[in-house]
């Protein structure tokens, strides 16, 4: 398996777990690099661990933000493609 993003072109997957470091406002950069990469399914899910305290947007490129659970200072948000 490649190491990087930018290696898994030609791959597809249903669900995506990203977890970088946190406080570094690495999860949008990363999002945007998966769209470019087009390694998401259509149906498929992201989720990004962050800190409580990063403030992730609605709208990633054409992913929409659908649920955030909190556990202590963590988060989990749930993106998917906007199908509307």
């Amino acid at each position: 398996m490649p190491d990087s993003i930018n290696g898994l072109r030609g791959y597809s997957f249903d669900i995506i777990f990203i977890d970088p470091p946190y406080k570094k406002n690495l999860i949008e950069k990363t999002m945007d690099n998966l769209l470019k990469n087009d390694i998401i399914n259509k149906n498929g899910l992201i989720i990004a661990e962050h800190h409580i305290d990063d403030v992730l947007p609605e709208n990633i490129g054409n992913l929409i933000l659908i649920d955030k659970r909190k556990y202590g200072d963590t988060c989990l948000s749930f993106y998917t493609y906007d199908n509307i």
